[in-house]
């Protein structure tokens, strides 16, 4: 039995205003109410709700077996996240789809990275995502600068072979080439083809700390790149789920999870 009457007005209302499959799952979910806690459903829902909203509501209710009136009061569009339609509901955060928590998620590693920087992350994994061919135009401009300093301090310097005029000379046939550019980038060449699209040049010259540092300060790191596998590697849940981690799935394809 219903606590509520039968010909209760509230009920009435809320049952003129939804279609029949919609409002038998909210009656069901209403069982038990007294006439006030109707009489609040049906103003939330007739000044506020649409049916979709409606819809989402009774997903998580009857998935959860939260309190319908619990997650009815709480239910309002969350905006900490600037991508997707995300709602609150009670104690809950939801996403119309998972494509939407996932893209939530992407914008809340950047947020991190933006506040914390790259130390975010363990630096194996940092330096898996080099950007090479960012990273290759930055260190062929700054071994270019360095190998024409080279190549004038060493055009003054005695040849080891008197075939020669300079060091310069004997190092550009050495070489093969037979101009100070062609010099200049052939050694830029061996330099970058070390790897990481000269990264691992300036790491065994510098070090480590130097190099990673370069990085950072000259955005060499592929961000997107890094931010997708991360996604990838741990779920999209890791980021946004903090309380425990978890989340469902509905049936309409939205997902939630517990926000405390």
């Amino acid at each position: 039995m219903y606590r509520y009457s039968q010909k209760s007005t509230a009920l009435k209302e809320i049952e003129d205003n939804l279609d029949t499959k919609l409002f038998n799952q909210l009656k069901k979910l209403l069982k038990g109410k007294d006439e006030d806690e109707i009489e609040l459903v049906r103003d939330f829902l007739l000044e506020d709700f649409s049916d979709e909203d409606l819809e989402l509501v009774i997903e998580v209710a009857e998935d959860s077996g939260d309190d319908i009136m619990e997650l009815i009061e709480e239910y309002k569009p969350y905006p900490k996240f600037a991508y997707g339609d995300a709602y609150k509901i009670g104690n809950y955060i939801l996403y119309k789809t998972e494509e939407d928590a996932i893209e939530a998620a992407k914008e809340d590693i950047q947020a991190s990275l933006d506040e914390m920087g790259l130390e975010l992350f363990n630096e194996s994994f940092v330096m898996s995502h080099i950007d090479e061919e960012a990273a290759e135009r930055f260190f062929r401009d700054v071994y270019n600068e360095w190998n024409y300093s080279y190549a004038e301090d060493i055009r003054s310097e005695r040849a080891s072979d008197d075939e020669y005029d300079n060091r310069l000379e004997e190092e550009m046939a050495e070489a093969g080439v037979s101009d100070i550019d062609e010099f200049v980038e052939w050694m830029t060449d061996q330099q970058i083809e070390e790897g990481g699209g000269g990264y691992d040049h300036f790491a065994s010259n510098f070090g480590d700390a130097e190099a990673k540092k370069l990085l950072v300060e000259n955005n060499l790191i592929d961000v997107d790149s890094l931010i997708e596998e991360a996604i990838n590697v741990d779920g999209w849940a890791h980021t946004l789920s903090r309380y425990d981690g978890n989340y469902s799935e509905l049936p309409s394809g939205a997902v939630y999870f517990r926000e405390s």
